[in-house]
């Protein structure tokens, strides 16, 4: 059923709009086009009218104040890191408690992560993992 035939409007609503929003960006209008954000803020649902900025990969939307991640992670994995940053900090860190979170990061990260590195230094240089 037609609203109105002479009306071409076409609304897209996407889980992974990351992908989408990459995808769309060599053909998006401003004139034609918009990118509206719905938000949950204290239980109720927030909608904005989001300025259209073209950001390239998928990694740079997800980092965007769009989606608003501090790297292209899962939430859990930057959960997991932030923990781990929050242990690299403190000088007294029980070894049990870097075991812990060691095996936090490996049910997150996967192995290429840019993050082991650290991880693996600070563990080893505490003498948790050889």
């Amino acid at each position: 059923m037609k609203l109105n035939s002479s009306l071409k409007v076409q609304f897209i609503g996407s889980t992974h709009a990351p992908l989408v929003l990459a995808s769309v960006e060599p053909i998006f209008s401003e004139e034609y086009d918009s990118l509206t954000v719905f938000n949950i803020v204290d239980g109720q649902v927030k909608i904005e009218k989001s300025s259209w900025q073209n950001f390239g990969d998928v990694s740079s939307w997800l980092t965007s104040d769009v989606f608003g991640l501090t790297a292209a992670r899962s939430l859990e994995a930057e959960k997991a890191i932030q923990k781990a940053f929050d242990a690299i900090d403190r000088a007294d860190m029980d070894p049990k408690m870097i075991m812990l979170i060691h095996g936090e990061l490996r049910e997150v990260l996967k192995d290429s992560d840019p993050f082991w590195p650290r991880w693996l230094y600070y563990a080893e240089k505490k003498g948790v993992l050889r």
